[in-house]
């Protein structure tokens, strides 16, 4: 299991899910992305394909409505992988967490 620092805290078949996909979309080309440090376009989509990389967006949204733990749980599982890939995932967590926050929340977090 490639998430081994969360899986306690993780449902197992959702870390299930999160190791399948990252063993099918990321880690086999993993070397050469990270190598060639070229964006992973292939391994981000099969990751949305998946709903990684909308799991913590809210239901409504089109996402999994899932915690930030299990967030925490796919990062880590990808970055075992490839750092180039979590990288990105990084990224896409924050636009999905800038999308999703309504904009008087976010104003709020900011201007403290």
């Amino acid at each position: 299991m490639t998430i081994a620092l969360w899986a306690p805290r993780v449902d197992p078949a959702f870390a299930a899910a999160i190791d399948a996909a990252v063993a099918a979309a990321v880690a086999p080309d993993a070397e050469r992305v990270d190598r060639e440090d070229v964006y992973p376009l292939a391994a981000v989509q099969a990751l949305a394909r998946a709903g990684l990389t909308a799991a913590g967006f809210p239901i409504a949204d089109g996402g999994g409505g899932r915690p930030l733990r299990d967030l925490v749980a796919v990062f880590e599982a990808v970055a075992a992988a490839s750092a180039a890939t979590a990288t990105s995932l990084v990224t896409i967590f924050q636009a999905g967490a800038a999308i999703t926050q309504p904009s008087s929340t976010r104003r709020a977090r900011v201007s403290r």
